[in-house]
């Protein structure tokens, strides 16, 4: 959801799990996650590092794709400014969804 610049600029669509805490998910909200990577062959899930959960992990291993690490802010052993979050960010989108 703190995303949603991307999706409207590039013209994507996005989905989530949930808005918060990624260990909160149902079931429900991981399977259409999971079919929607499938049906779109979509090769990452991107997660902030405060969101690093085993659901994420699980979702992923079971749809065979990466989790990347994508920042909402400037977190604790993260990018130390907006700029190098934005290019840190890019990176791992650029990388991440070849």
């Amino acid at each position: 959801d703190a995303f949603r610049h991307f999706v409207e600029r590039y013209g994507w669509e996005a989905s989530a799990f949930v808005s918060g805490d990624a260990d909160d998910v149902s079931p429900r909200a991981v399977v259409r996650v999971l079919d929607r990577i499938t049906q779109q062959g979509i090769p990452a899930i991107f997660a902030g590092p405060q969101f690093s959960s085993d659901v994420v992990r699980q979702a992923a291993e079971d749809a065979g794709v990466t989790v990347a690490v994508i920042y909402s802010d400037l977190a604790e052993n993260g990018p130390t400014s907006y700029i190098e979050m934005m290019r840190v960010n890019a990176r791992s989108l650029a990388e991440n969804l070849r």
